[in-house]
């Protein structure tokens, strides 16, 4: 996998953990807004996002899931992503 790959599910990893520590597990998911909160990223900055989300799943790393039209993406990290160092 490309080290950009890597280093944005290295990430990817963090932030889903810290989410649900903070959280007492409470959702097992993150959303591409926690990921990259619009207000302090440019376009850019979340395609480049959209992109590296969109391979890692199609590598088996992630899931993705948009339950409505232009809603939140939601992650998931897979067991595969956990066990990747």
């Amino acid at each position: 996998m490309e080290k950009e790959s890597q280093n944005f599910l290295e990430f990817v990893r963090t932030a889903y953990l810290e989410k649900i520590t903070e959280e007492g597990n409470a959702e097992d998911f993150i959303t591409m807004n926690e990921l990259v909160p619009p207000p302090q990223n440019h376009a850019i900055v979340a395609a480049q996002a959209l992109q590296h989300i969109l391979l890692l799943a199609t590598r088996g790393f992630i899931t993705v899931q948009q339950r409505i039209l232009y809603g939140d993406i939601r992650i998931r990290l897979t067991t595969k992503a956990l066990l990747s160092q």
